[in-house]
């Protein structure tokens, strides 16, 4: 199951005629992507865009929730709060700080992107856990989660985090791990494990 995103967003408008919307695609990634089809970066590159590669991206989920946790691109909407995104965009692939700062989904941890870091870790709260960690930027890592939706509540949730090091090789972040033991006390735990994860079907998609 695939989330989208809003580049993935970006390019569904492209390839449905929004101009305007193109050409912020095509400034961000969506040359790269033509050339990688070895197509060009002129007006006809619908006609010859793969119609597996179109169907693949319109197929793609905003959300998907499941019993512990909410994944989404960019984050959840919060309510009476500015989102600071355009009207006719998606929020939930474009939103940034007010998320960050305000936003959750009452009763699951928010899994999110699209807002890099500063210091190259994953964002962990009680109630959002945000993986981008400035991969596509440099000195930035790429850090992967293995989320367990399968205890039952009220038992907390379980997830592990890693971290490509430099090197290449795939590690467990211990810096992260520490970071659940200044949690306070009135917070559910976050704990961290290695679990075997069944596929479950998710509890919606949008």
């Amino acid at each position: 199951m695939f989330l989208r995103g809003n580049h993935e967003d970006l390019l569904i408008r492209s390839y449905e005629g929004d101009k305007r919307r193109e050409e912020l695609w095509l400034l961000n990634g969506g040359m790269a992507t033509l050339s990688s089809f070895k197509l060009g970066g002129n007006s006809h590159w619908r006609r010859k865009f793969p119609k597996w590669a179109m169907d693949f991206v319109a197929a793609t989920h905003v959300a998907v929730k499941f019993d512990h946790f909410h994944f989404v691109h960019a984050g959840v909407v919060p309510y009476g709060v500015d989102t600071e995104v355009e009207a006719d965009l998606d929020p939930r692939l474009w939103i940034r700080h007010p998320f960050i700062k305000y936003g959750d989904s009452p009763g699951r941890i928010v899994v999110f992107g699209h807002t890099p870091t500063p210091d190259c870790r994953p964002l962990i709260h009680t109630n959002k856990v945000g993986l981008d960690t400035g991969a596509g930027q440099r000195g930035g890592r790429l850090s992967v989660g293995c989320f367990d939706d399968t205890r039952p509540r009220p038992r907390s949730p379980e997830f592990t985090l890693f971290q490509v090091c430099d090197d290449g090789t795939v590690t467990p972040d211990e810096a992260i791990r520490n970071v659940l033991t200044h949690l306070p006390k009135n917070e559910p735990t976050l704990r961290f494990s290695m679990p075997a994860i069944p596929t479950l079907p998710p509890a919606s998609v949008e």
